[in-house]
């Protein structure tokens, strides 16, 4: 038996996961940005192509849970990576870079210009591409979600 056959679905997208961002993660430290974590690149993404963007605006984009950009930014935001600003409305803090985060965006692009590369070669080496596979993955889950899918086969207890 395989270390698979012991494992499901989510345990496996996790280890893939942990593979993933741990080499990314050594190579900012080989780099000198020890300090950046993989999970910024889509908030410091957005904020690039942007300036100043609110956290719903960020979770619109990235297409992740508010609470997750929020955990994030947090992060970020101890670290000196970017600062809260206040918006139009007394309530709406909006964030941007600091000058730390700014003055890393060249070391960063080349990291992920290197990223981009390495995905490229993994995808070369399986029999179909990762980020296709995904990306169907998540829009399949859009149109039915896997909490409907697993009720399909749920086999209800019977009432007493």
């Amino acid at each position: 038996m395989t270390k698979a056959e012991h494992s499901n679905l989510g345990t496996r997208i996790r280890h893939l996961i942990e593979l993933l961002d741990g080499d990314v993660a050594a190579s900012y430290e080989a780099a000198g940005l020890g300090h950046y974590k993989p999970r910024y690149t889509p908030i410091f993404r957005c904020l690039i192509e942007h300036q100043v963007m609110t956290i719903k605006q960020i979770t619109e984009q990235v297409k992740v849970s508010q609470p997750a950009i929020t955990q994030t930014v947090n992060d970020m935001q101890k670290r000196g990576l970017i600062t809260r600003i206040d918006g139009e409305d007394a309530r709406e803090k909006k964030i941007k870079l600091t000058a730390q985060g700014i003055a890393m965006i060249p070391k960063l692009e080349a990291q992920w210009h290197a990223t981009m590369a390495a995905a490229t070669s993994l995808d070369n080496d399986l029999p179909n591409s990762l980020l296709a596979t995904v990306e169907a993955a998540i829009e399949a889950l859009h149109r039915t979600s896997f909490k409907q899918r697993m009720a399909n086969d749920i086999i209800s207890e019977p009432q007493l």
